[in-house]
């Protein structure tokens, strides 16, 4: 079963190869790669009383099956596991082909031999690689595509933002197995051997995360979602920034957490432009700037 499964989780990958590659290369480009700096944003920090940032949600039970069929969703039939493929060796071929990014003519000559050579009477893979990709590629997968939208305007230009929302963030973490056999959904308390004291080492053992379990219906978790964002540099000179927007979630342990693929890139913020320093420095720049990043949080929620 545990081998169904994840050769499974490995097909179902297919589909988004050419987007992973993607999202590596912005990735690599934010965290420091190929030459890339990081700045603190030139905004003014907005600051708001606890009481804004605090509030109590009456939780309906209900809200939380979505959530719970995304990440209990193992079929219990290992039969279920390759319906949306004709056989075992059919999905792991595929899964071969692409991690490996085999060429059309080098997997034809493969499947050929295969047939020839093979014992079993039925003939398991493709008829060609051009038959397995056209079928890969029509399998009903969760679509996690970036939508566009006009979030602000400013001196007569319009701010088109990229984005996906948190939403789509969240199912594409439950969506990792390799993430999910690592979640934390119940308080612990961590005790420091030497001193016998409470000791704060991650979000789970944490008071507020112990306050808030306390207070959910029976059979819900706290499911924190972490955002990130941060202004930066994507040359040597400076004069080309961006101001990308990641998330995770707080039941993923802190040490796995800092990991490349537990953090989802949600899109990039537009800069204002300016036509003078002077107009960069004014009031109302800046506070236009607030806006449109205020205006963005707001989208992908």
């Amino acid at each position: 079963m545990t081998s169904r499964l994840t050769l499974m989780n490995a097909a179902k990958k297919i589909v988004k190869e050419e987007w992973q590659d993607s999202l590596r290369d912005d990735e690599y480009l934010i965290g420091g790669g190929g030459g890339t700096n990081s700045q603190s944003s030139e905004e003014e920090s907005v600051t708001s009383d606890d009481s804004e940032l605090s509030f109590t949600t009456d939780v309906n039970a209900d809200d939380y099956k979505e959530y719970s069929a995304l990440f209990t969703g193992i079929p219990n039939d290992p039969d279920d596991v390759y319906q949306e493929f004709p056989s075992e060796e059919f999905a792991e071929f595929m899964h071969i082909m692409t991690k490996f990014r085999v060429q059309d003519p080098l997997a034809n000559t493969f499947i050929r031999f295969f047939n020839k050579y093979s014992n079993q009477n039925d003939k398991p893979l493709p008829s060609t690689a051009q038959t397995g990709r056209v079928f890969v590629e029509n399998l009903q997968l969760p679509d996690f595509k970036w939508r566009k939208e006009t979030i602000f305007e400013y001196q007569e230009k319009e701010y088109v933002f990229e984005y996906r929302t948190v939403l789509d963030g969240i199912r594409q973490i439950l969506m990792n197995k390799n993430l999910t056999e690592d979640f934390i959904f119940k308080y612990k308390q961590s005790i420091n051997n030497n001193t016998n004291q409470h000791q704060y080492t991650d979000m789970y053992d944490s008071n507020w995360w112990e306050n808030v379990e306390k207070n959910l219906p029976i059979g819900a978790h706290v499911m924190p979602i972490i955002l990130y964002a941060d202004a930066t540099l994507c040359d040597h000179l400076g004069k080309t920034s961006r101001h990308p927007i990641f998330m995770t979630i707080g039941n993923i342990p802190l040490a796995r957490r800092n990991k490349t693929d537990a953090k989802i890139l949600l899109g990039y913020i537009s800069s204002l432009e300016y036509h003078s320093l002077s107009e960069k420095q004014s009031a109302q720049f800046r506070s236009a700037s607030r806006n449109l990043f205020h205006c963005a949080l707001a989208t992908i929620l």
